[in-house]
């Protein structure tokens, strides 16, 4: 009867570490999703005004977000007249994944632990 308590101890210590481990995965994805987020504002504003190309921060911006920008533009169309949406539907793609996967990760972490999903 003993063996059997300390199997039952060692699969809660399991459940308890693989739901840490996604509580973190899906906070570390959220961390990301918000960083994305303001690579995403920051390039619109560069867009706005006459930045230069071969400044660093430009460049960074731009490299970061130009594959999602493509990835859009191959699939969808993204001009309303003289306006490019590209931006917009990203923001609203990473929103989308961060109410899907992200809360579902949380959500599943915590009722591995036994708890209650009330949001994150």
């Amino acid at each position: 009867m003993n063996s059997r308590a300390g199997v039952l101890n060692d699969r809660k210590k399991m459940e308890f570490i693989f739901a840490n481990i996604l509580h973190g995965l899906a906070q570390t994805l959220r961390y990301i999703c918000v960083f994305l987020q303001y690579l995403v504002l920051g390039s619109v504003i560069i867009s706005w005004v006459d930045a230069s190309p071969y400044n660093p921060i430009v460049r960074f911006i731009n490299t970061m977000t130009e594959p999602f920008y493509g990835l859009i533009r191959r699939f969808l169309p993204t001009r309303i007249g003289m306006m490019d949406i590209t931006p917009l539907i990203l923001i609203l793609g990473i929103m989308l994944f961060e109410e899907i996967l992200i809360r579902s990760l949380f959500e599943l972490g915590l009722r591995i632990r036994g708890g209650v999903p009330v949001g994150y």
